[in-house]
């Protein structure tokens, strides 16, 4: 009997012990999923919560957001992009290479970033047409998003002379009324000549590539579509005739010649694929809190120009001959990099192609430039009243002429002039 009582104690004892690690390693998983993983928002305005100590657990709203066809007057686009405040690491100055291989970020501190984009010449008349490309989605007669882009359209066409070919990716409706906002908007006897590319079937061609992405950069709601995964292959998607585009989002106002904003290629070195003006909200910053918080004084995620605020793809130039000829951009899908870049930065992201665009910057920095802020002045305040006040006018700031602005999250545009 007493040989049977010790073994039913000890017996006992292993199943209280087994129990206790189950729960702890259990807790473990959780805490980590807390720290690394990110939650998803059916919320069409919230976008994934990206928790890292120290930084605190928030909830995001969403902040802003590609053939042959038929040829007729107009152009279309897509809608807006986009825990405690954690001391500012002092960053070195960031370094980057004007020519050369392309070479990957080594880190894991102090990264390289992209550098800013050349001054173009004062003079950015052109004879070449300028191609322009929007992605739009269920932009019916009288909806915002149809709204937006004819108030796109307009001030575009108000401040230019130049000869726009506008490429719109969208559904059967959504080109309608694209095309009666370009008919409306634009009221010089030169108008732009507009391009239909059928949403589905370009989404079709470029499904496979697209779905590695989608994965690490999609939320619930309107940006969980493929379309808004289009971007980084339009190389494929529009005709090799088509070698340089600006793509827009359909809630910026322009106030400037588009002309001088594509005048900016001319400044492309070898191996520059695009340019894009950095995130003026703390977003990034947020989403590596977790990276942050484990490499101790990185510029990831810090304001510039020492650190990589990340890029806001609202406004973008892509030179598409580069990207068909650039052997390092192909073998990011090849050898599906943005998995292994999303592993190592503990990366969920929510914003579509700007998340891919920003990645891809932190790890090769060689192949974008960043565009003068006042080429995308973001109008979304949105961190400030969440977590980051004492930091956010480092990310906000913008003393460049406002030559484009960007009514991201909703943000009403004030009145030219007022």
């Amino acid at each position: 009997c007493t040989t049977m009582n010790v073994r039913l104690v000890l017996t006992m004892a292993l199943a209280a012990l087994a129990t206790f690690v189950t729960y702890q390693m259990c807790s473990r998983s959780r805490d980590e999923l807390q720290l690394e993983g990110g939650q998803l928002h059916a919320d069409n305005n919230s976008v994934p919560r990206e928790t890292g100590a120290p930084e605190q657990v928030l909830p995001v709203k969403k902040v802003g957001g590609p053939g042959a066809a038929s040829a007729v007057p107009s152009v279309s686009t897509t809608p807006q992009r986009t825990a405690p405040p954690a001391k500012l690491a002092a960053a070195a100055p960031a370094t980057t290479s004007s020519a050369g291989p392309v070479e990957p970020n080594e880190g894991p501190v102090n990264f390289r970033v992209p550098a800013p984009a050349r001054r173009p010449a004062t003079s950015a008349a052109t004879t070449n047409p300028i191609d322009v490309v929007f992605l739009l989605h269920g932009a019916g007669p009288h909806s915002l998003l149809a709204g937006q882009f004819e108030r796109c359209i307009r001030s575009m066409c108000q401040h230019t002379d130049a000869q726009l070919v506008l490429h719109i990716i969208a559904d059967a409706s959504s080109f309608q009324a694209a095309s009666a906002a370009v008919q409306q908007g634009c009221t010089k006897p030169n108008k732009p000549t507009l391009v239909h590319l059928d949403a589905d079937e370009k989404v079709k061609q470029a499904q496979i590539e697209a779905g590695s992405m989608q994965k690490h950069f999609k939320t619930a709601g309107y940006y969980s579509q493929a379309l808004f995964f289009l971007g980084p292959f339009l190389h494929h998607v529009l005709p090799t005739s088509v070698q340089r585009v600006i793509v827009l989002d359909s809630d910026v106002e322009v106030r400037a010649d588009i002309a001088h904003l594509y005048a900016h290629f001319d400044g492309f070195g070898p191996h520059t694929l695009a340019a894009m003006a950095h995130e003026q909200q703390p977003v990034y910053r947020h989403i590596w809190s977790y990276y942050r918080s484990t490499h101790s004084g990185t510029n990831a995620g810090d304001p510039a120009p020492h650190g990589f605020p990340g890029f806001n793809s609202g406004v973008k130039l892509m030179h598409l001959g580069q990207m068909r000829q650039s052997s390092v951009y192909d073998s990011v899908f090849r050898t599906d990099l943005i998995s292994s870049l999303s592993a190592k930065f503990r990366f969920q992201g929510h914003l579509g192609d700007q998340d891919f665009y920003t990645l891809l910057g932190l790890h090769f920095p060689d192949l974008f430039q960043h565009l003068p802020c006042g080429w995308n002045r973001q109008l979304c305040t949105w961190w400030r009243n969440h977590g980051y006040e004492a930091v956010f006018e480092q990310y906000h700031g913008c003393p460049e002429p406002h030559q484009l602005i960007h009514g991201n999250c909703k943000t009403p545009i004030p009145a030219e002039g007022g």
